[in-house]
């Protein structure tokens, strides 16, 4: 199953409705970290698209690959894609 930034960030909004219903402090204060984590995930999934994206860019644009670096444009294209795939299922 594959999520967005979206999705996590609802997530923590729906974690921030039930804290605040809450009776309890420790379950106010518990549902109000998980609201805590899902931003926190929603922005390293937005860091980490952005860079792999912004690596497939520069690719297509041609740039002078690294030393040492041999791979096409439409391998490393793969390879970013299985990596973010690969984020978002951990």
């Amino acid at each position: 199953m594959q999520f967005d930034a979206l999705e996590y960030r609802q997530r923590a909004a729906h974690c921030l409705m039930r804290a605040a219903e809450a009776h309890d402090v420790f379950a106010k204060r518990r549902f109000e970290a998980l609201a805590q984590s899902w931003m926190k995930l929603a922005a390293d999934l937005e860091m980490a698209e952005a860079v792999a994206w912004g690596a497939a860019v520069e690719r297509w644009r041609g740039s002078t690959p690294r030393k040492g670096n041999t791979t096409t444009y439409w391998e490393s294209r793969a390879d970013t894609r299985r990596a973010v795939n690969n984020f978002r299922r951990a």
